[in-house]
């Protein structure tokens, strides 16, 4: 099957512009690149005001400069530099820097996010899933309010 080619002016449309905006983090995903193997960390931003699709941001923990904004990321975030950057930020909202190019493996429009900043509004961290209880020792079952030793 044959695909026509987006127009830029169509697809630029739904890219967010260049400047300051306020996103939730939509998801944060470990990728393992096919050509070299190297692991990455997606991070997709959503602009909280509905009007354009995600962006995403790739961080490669070989290159210094990703290390520089998963560090200005985690201080936007109010988190320590030793936070890990994974699902557990899903939710949390930040400003991002965007500045549009063009993708040079395919000619088409994209965002590029350069920079993170604090967010006035900055959200809650995605809830995570309910731990099942301990399951109680046969000694613990058989112990009353009145037989616990002080």
């Amino acid at each position: 099957m044959k695909f026509d080619r987006f127009d830029e002016s169509d697809t630029a449309d739904l890219l967010l512009p260049e400047g300051t905006h306020e996103c939730e983090i939509v998801k944060v995903k470990q990728v393992t690149r096919k050509a070299d193997g190297r692991e990455l960390v997606v991070i997709e931003l959503k602009d909280t005001g509905d009007a354009y699709e995600k962006a995403a941001k790739f961080l490669d923990p070989s290159e210094k400069r990703d290390h520089r904004s998963a560090m200005q990321l985690l201080a936007a975030l109010g988190l320590p530099a030793d936070a890990a950057v994974d699902e557990s930020l899903e939710g949390r909202r930040v400003m991002v820097t965007t500045a549009r190019g063009v993708s040079k493996r395919d000619g088409l429009p994209v965002v590029y996010v350069n920079a993170f900043a604090a967010s006035p509004n900055p959200g809650q961290a995605a809830p995570k899933p309910a731990e099942k209880p301990a399951r109680k020792t046969a000694a613990a079952k058989t112990l009353g309010d009145d037989d616990i030793p002080f």
